[in-house]
């Protein structure tokens, strides 16, 4: 990319939990700065960081985060709140989405 290569940001999807296994970080993103890429895209799930009530938990995020910032990769966080942890689904049944017969859609 020559003197644009600070300027231009190109990356690819990386992370959607649960794969790619948590082993595997270090070896995936070294190989996506070695092919010149500066981003990863990641999918945060909230059933993820937050499967009980009052439990968070970005330990995984923690990992991503320092390997990219090891291999100067930048993250684009994309948040998706549709896959809400069950025990919101529990206290609030009319939260999920429905389709277009209005029937419920029960997220994985």
């Amino acid at each position: 990319m020559g003197k644009f290569k600070d300027k231009v940001i190109l990356g690819t999807e990386y992370f959607r939990p649960p794969n790619p296994d948590l082993n595997d970080f270090e070896r995936d993103i070294e190989n996506i700065r070695k092919t010149g890429l500066n981003l990863i895209r990641t999918w945060l799930y909230w059933k993820t960081v937050n499967p009980e009530e009052n439990e968070w938990n970005f330990e995984i995020y923690d990992k991503l985060f320092k390997i990219a910032e090891k291999n100067k990769i930048k993250v684009l966080i994309q948040i998706n709140a549709e896959v809400v942890p069950e025990y919101i689904v529990k206290k609030f049944s009319d939260c999920l989405y429905m389709n277009f017969k209005g029937e419920k859609i029960i997220p994985y």
